[in-house]
């Protein structure tokens, strides 16, 4: 929302500076993005005079132009199509910074010809979008005179960052009603002279919704008076017609869409109505929309002429040849019209504003205020209004207790105090009731309330305090959390979304899993890995010195379907330098550890270490956990090249457990045997082919006997002395004797026993 302190004024009476007015903003929670001191912006900008413009001798679209600025006549090389003698124009003489571009005009040459400034258009001034010229003045304009006091300009503009529940604040009289009620001023009461019915409305109008308006005729559609121009031009809205901006006017003034149609296009009647399947507009956006039946329309002699709160039609559009027009001011659904924007793809201020909510009390205020203006700029004779008496319900009474501000706020403040400033706020207090104003149907419980008390006595006043343990410290539901949290990763959350380029590298970049209303580019995507948002956390990081990190998240992703997994990494050294020099990069093992942790603690079965993994992981160091065909985890570590896209210089490790994959049936423990017998061990080394998976000669011994306690590998070797294709397998065979102590005879042949099995399913031998 964007607003000057000269506009602000119209509202307010205060003598408060534009920097107090920015600073009590952002303290009431109307957080101030951008404060910009026009008068500076524009202090280098001066009005000139083009005596002459010739073609430019080694340019077709580039003129030569002769410019007086007051003092001197310049030398000037223009490629606007309208650089003509005898206009007056905005010069940026050198030294001048251009707004839109940032940059300092110098003296130069363009093809060989010097030019000694430049002449500006209003998108280079950032005044408007308008590009396709420079900026024409009035014949009378005060040659070498500043621009910004010509063109009302030595202001100041806010842009303020309005949250969605706070619709009461998308017009300038809304924040100053907001700043009267912090102390900073006194509210001016709206001046709205009645224009009395001249003539009779010739439409009829129907409409489930509440929804007025007002016919007029013979009026003038001619260029807005400058000081209309000036309030929108001030915001970058570009001046179209009279007609056009006073809508405009009043959306940022008072916060209420309207919308203007020319009467001679239209039926007699006015019906809004569900959009017939198949039926299409032809909106002003010259973007022709074929409507599915969910749409609300606002339709006439049986056609859609709008697409209700979000955008008109061409064919009924205001034109500066309309003389009779009808002004509609409505309520629509909040709902029904974000789902219309969406479903289309359209983004109007229109639509930003109902989707956020209207005051319904104050749509007939605001329609009567365009009527008023529409009378003063172009003329004509007004009907009454024609309204429907459907208006949507006010906020009701709450229940509040006072003494919830100390509980709820942390702050105790006299009720007296408490109640001075809902007030001011416009609250209506009947003894423990209080009613909210129209303009605040987002207050909807105690909790509301005493947020709305603070931000007006001010954030800053609540005292910090610690948070007792007992209540910081919510219960770890997850057993996976906790035991992630104990091995010392911290928990994140991060969005569900990613651009397509990124999530195409991690299983996605499908066409399906993209969003059609994204909150920007980068994140247009729906993810299908958390490894990504957690990489991006881990690079940013380390740009700030913090290379060793350990992060976790719980959240969705979603690929072939929407799942919950639990994802883990770890960057850099494993622990920070110290005397025992027990730091080392991050590996694998790390990440393997930290997914049979999370099984563990979930009661997952024990299943098979497999060297399968997505291309992401580094194919020689990663792998997968799995129970039969179903995978319950893959870990490893980062492959280099998903590295390079973070910038990230350090290992880094990861895991993700599928939780949805894992048996409901609780895992069952073997009951502890501790045996008074003496356990044997025999190691083995074997050559076999290097494609046979460690996991399936471990399961492959251990079935071989009873009494075979544990299988381990301590050693794989592959070199010179061993074959091409082939390894050397070192491993240890725990052998637990049960009811006696075994005999050399008996170990032997246990050893026999393994040999065979790996020579009839391995086609292993025995190294020499």
């Amino acid at each position: 929302m964007k607003f000057t302190y000269s506009w602000l004024l119209e509202h307010l009476d205060t003598t408060a500076t534009p920097q107090e007015i920015a600073a009590k903003l952002t303290s009431i929670g109307l957080e101030v993005d951008a404060f910009t001191d026009l008068s500076k912006k524009y202090e280098p900008f001066i009005i000139a005079e083009i005596v002459e413009a010739e073609k430019h001798p080694n340019a077709d679209k580039l003129r030569v132009c002769k410019v007086n600025n007051g003092a001197e006549v310049l030398q000037i090389v223009c490629g606007a199509a309208n650089a003509r003698a005898g206009i007056k124009v905005v010069l940026a003489p050198i030294g001048a910074n251009i707004p839109n571009g940032n940059f300092q005009i110098k003296k130069s040459k363009i093809r060989d010809v010097e030019s000694n400034g430049m002449l500006c258009s209003a998108a280079e001034l950032e005044l408007s979008n308008d590009a396709e010229g420079i900026i024409e003045l009035k014949p009378d304009a005060p040659l070498g005179t500043s621009y910004a006091k010509y063109a009302h300009l030595n202001d100041s503009l806010y842009e303020i960052n309005i949250t969605p529940n706070r619709a009461d604040a998308l017009g300038v009289y809304g924040i100053a009603r907001d700043l009267a009620a912090a102390g900073l001023g006194k509210l001016k009461p709206l001046k709205i002279e009645n224009q009395k019915s001249k003539i009779k409305n010739p439409l009829s109008i129907t409409s489930p919704t509440y929804y007025t308006a007002r016919y007029f005729s013979g009026v003038t559609n001619a260029e807005s008076p400058a000081w209309l121009k000036q309030r929108l031009q001030a915001i970058g809205q570009k001046p179209i017609s009279a007609l056009v901006d006073i809508t405009n006017f009043i959306l940022f003034d008072l916060g209420q869409p309207l919308h203007v149609f020319d009467a001679d296009k239209l039926a007699s009647n006015i019906e809004v109505r569900t959009a017939t399947k198949g039926e299409k507009i032809n909106a002003l956006n010259n973007v022709t929309y074929e409507l599915t039946g969910s749409e609300t329309v606002i339709a006439s002699g049986g056609k859609p002429v709008a697409l209700a709160g979000i955008i008109g039609g061409v064919e009924t559009a205001v034109s500066t040849a309309s003389k009779n027009i009808l002004l509609e001011a409505a309520w629509f659904d909040r709902d029904n019209t974000t789902k219309t924007g969406r479903l289309h793809q359209i983004i109007t201020d229109s639509r930003f504003h109902f989707e956020r909510g209207i005051d319904a009390e104050n749509i007939q205020t605001a329609a009567d205020k365009a009527a008023e203006l529409i009378i003063q700029i172009c003329g004509g004779r007004a009907s009454a209004p024609a309204s429907t008496s459907n208006k949507p319900e006010t906020p009701k009474p709450i229940n509040f207790n006072f003494a919830k501000i100390k509980s709820f706020g942390g702050l105790d403040i006299p009720q007296t105090e408490a109640e001075k400033i809902l007030h001011s706020l416009g609250f209506t207090i009947n003894g423990s009731q209080i009613t909210p104003p129209s303009w605040r149907a987002d207050v909807e419980g105690s909790a509301d309330i005493v947020e709305e008390i603070l931000r007006i006595h001010g954030y800053d006043k609540v005292p910090a305090q610690i948070i007792p343990f007992k209540t910081a410290t919510a219960p770890l539901k997850n057993p996976a959390r906790h035991a992630l949290a104990a091995r010392g990763l911290i928990e994140t959350v991060t969005y569900s979304f990613m651009k397509p380029s990124l999530a195409a590298k991690f299983g996605g970049g499908r066409k399906e899993l993209q969003l059609q209303n994204p909150i920007s580019v980068e994140l247009s995507e729906m993810r299908p890995s958390i490894i990504p948002n957690l990489l991006e956390a881990a690079a940013k990081n380390a740009n700030r010195g913090f290379k060793n990190l350990s992060l976790f998240e719980i959240g969705p992703v979603f690929a072939e379907k929407e799942q919950t997994i639990i994802t883990g990494i770890r960057t850099g050294k494993n622990a920070e330098r110290n005397i025992y020099g027990d730091y080392r990069d991050v590996d694998v093992f790390d990440a393997k550890a930290d997914l049979l942790s999370s099984l563990e603690a979930t009661n997952a079965p024990e299943g098979r270490v497999l060297a399968e993994a997505p291309s992401y992981y580094h194919p020689g160091k990663s792998g997968g956990i799995y129970l039969g065909k179903t995978c319950l985890g893959w870990f490893g570590e980062i492959h280099p090249k998903i590295l390079k896209l973070f910038d990230i210089s350090t290992p880094a490790a990861a895991f993700e457990m599928f939780p949805e994959n894992i048996p409901t049936s609780k895992k069952k423990y073997k009951q502890l045997e501790i045996s008074d017998l003496q356990s044997a061990s025999r190691d083995f080394a074997f050559i076999l082919d290097q494609k046979i998976k460690a996991g399936d000669i471990i399961a492959a011994i251990t079935k071989t006997d009873m009494l075979i306690n544990n299988v381990g590998i301590f050693d794989i070797y592959t070199g010179d002395k061993i074959e091409t294709g082939k390894k050397s397998l070192a491993l240890s065979v725990q052998i637990q004797p049960k009811d006696k102590n075994l005999t050399d005879k008996e170990i032997e042949e246990i050893s026999a026993k393994i040999t065979n099995i790996m020579a009839e399913k391995f086609a292993a031998a025995l190294r020499k």
